[in-house]
This record gives structure tokens, sequence and C-alpha cells, in this order.
């Protein structure tokens, strides 16, 4: 991947998609990169041009891309592909994303897209390549290299810029959250239990998170602006940091002053050898709700989660 200068060329997929009707983009020469894709380059220039579009509208102007690298791979699960999904990050911050060895041809890809589609609404390899995007920028926005936020607010994140184009998706987003407490309350209500992260290896929430995610942080931004978005972010971290190397949290340490509940959280990890690993995971996924928790009060100003929930949800309703 390339970084472009201001003085080097637009390419011809770039233009192709600068009309007056996008915002002016204004990005630092980092944020302008280029992702190789021989096959289907223009699937990839779109996504990329759409993402800083979506930055843009958000108005988050200072966000950076690593060194990124599509990796075609064969799926454990030939009925279950690859659809998208960041894989490996390098000690030196650059990162994988992974799709199915079957997207790395035109013909097959479209083939596999249609298959997908006919079991499930896959939006497509264009939005899912914008959407892991999101997820790796994400990183740079909060300062916290390799960090993500807590499961609920790091897909909600990726999923408000993958839905943003030079409009916010306000009213989509809150019909979404209306309609899945009616139609799937059970998975709706499981993402307001602010205290208990969402683990998405064992639960299958339909991406009820997704949504609900997205909507709680539209809710924050137009309730106290895009720095407390930002914030609540930053001081969400899941448990763990995006490190293949390493097994063992390590989000406390790292980030002093960030994370109110630091000092529980090293005492954690400070006893990681004297007792079973699967115990040390347990106590700091307990720590990630509580920090959770405390992020949201900081950041709303309310004084509790039923509060929280409350007003969110009338919100939601308004």
């Amino acid at each position: 991947m390339d970084f472009e200068t201001p003085n080097k060329p637009k390419s011809p997929e770039a233009e192709k998609y600068s009309s007056v009707d996008k915002p002016e983009l204004q990005q630092k020469p980092e944020a302008e990169v280029r992702i190789d894709y021989p096959e289907r380059q223009e699937v990839v220039d779109r996504a990329i041009f759409e993402l800083k579009t979506a930055f843009q509208t958000l108005g988050i102007k200072n966000y950076q891309l690593p060194q990124v690298k599509i990796k075609f791979i064969e799926s454990e699960n030939q009925g279950n592909p690859e659809r998208g999904r960041v894989g490996h990050v390098h000690e030196d911050g650059s990162v994988e994303i992974y799709y199915d060895l079957r997207f790395s041809h035109k013909d097959s890809a479209e083939t596999l897209e249609n298959e997908i589609q006919k079991t499930s609404s896959y939006p497509g390899f264009q939005q899912t390549l914008k959407h892991e995007l999101a997820h790796v920028a994400m990183w740079s926005v909060t300062g916290l290299q390799r960090q993500p936020a807590t499961r609920l607010i790091d897909e909600g994140f990726a999923s408000l810029v993958e839905h943003t184009d030079t409009e916010l998706p306000l009213e989509e987003t809150k019909h979404n959250v209306k309609q899945g407490l009616v139609e799937e309350k059970e998975h709706y209500e499981r993402c307001l239990d602010f205290l208990k992260p969402i683990n998405g290896e064992t639960e299958n929430l339909n991406e009820a998170e997704y949504i609900v995610g997205r909507a709680l942080l539209m809710w924050i931004r137009e309730l106290k602006g895009n720095e407390k978005m930002i914030e609540l972010i930053q001081k969400s971290p899941e448990k763990s940091r995006r490190n293949d190397d390493s097994k063992i949290p390590d989000t406390g340490g790292k980030t002093p002053g960030v994370h109110t509940l630091n000092d529980e959280y090293s005492t954690i990890i400070a006893n990681i050898n004297n007792q079973p690993f699967v115990d040390v995971v347990k106590k700091a996924t307990v720590w990630e709700g509580k920090q959770f928790e405390v992020a949201l009060l900081e950041v709303t100003g309310f004084k509790n989660l039923e509060e929280v929930r409350r007003e969110f949800l009338k919100w939601i309703n308004q």
C-alpha cells in the first residue's frame, strides 16, 4: 500500500467519485491510501474513497491507516467463508484483512457473493472492506494503537462509518433499534446490559450489537459532541490488545490516565502467573464491563446505568 503525497495525481477511480455532491476531503497525506487488488481495483478504490467521505461527514479529520494488505485464505469452513475480517496485526502496525480465496478473482467473487446473499444479508466485498478499515482507523482516532473497544462500541463505530456517506444514518438507525426491540427483543436487550461485555465468539446476536452500538455512539455525539463520542471509545477498551504475538491482556498499563480503573486492571495482570489463565480472563472481562460503566457515566454525566439506558431509549423513540 502506497501513501499518496499532496502533489501526486489522483487515480482515475478517485477522480470518478470526486463529484460536486461529495464533501471536500481534507485529510493528511497519511490518510491517502492504496490497497492493491488488481482483479477488482475499482471496488477497493471506491471503498477507500467512501471511508474518507464517511470520516469527513463525521467531522473526524486526523485518522490514519497503517500498511494494509488483503490476504485471501482457504476458509476453515467452506460453507461459512471468510467475508472480511481483521486478521494478523504485526508488531510494526501493519494489518492483514482476511477474505476467502474465492474473492481473489472477479468471477468467483461475484459467484460467491451471490451464494452468500441467498441465505444472509451480506452487504458485499466493498462495504465489508470499508467496515474493516474503519476498525483499523479507529485505533488512530483514539490514540490507542491496536486497541479494540469493548465489542458493542467497536462494532458500533465500524458500523457507523460503514453506513455513513454524505449524511448520518440517523432515522434508519433509530428505526432499526425500535424494530429490533420488538422482533429480536432478547438480542437487543442483551446489548443494553452494559455491565456484561458481549463475546462475539460465543454469542450470536444476529448483529444487534452493530446497530445498538452505532445508535449509542450517535446519541452520545448528538448529546455531547464528537469529542465525547471519541472519548467514550477511548475509555471503553476490550480487555486485550490486538497483538497476535501475545495472548496476555495488556491494556491497563499501556494507557495511564485514560482509564479510571487502571489500578484494578494492573492488579489483575500482576497476578497473572499465580492463577489459571482462564481466571485471569474472567477477571479481566469483569473489569472490561466495569470500565465501560465508568466511561458511560463520565461521558454522559448521568448517575447510573439505568438512567443511561432510559435516556438512550427515550432518544431512540423521539
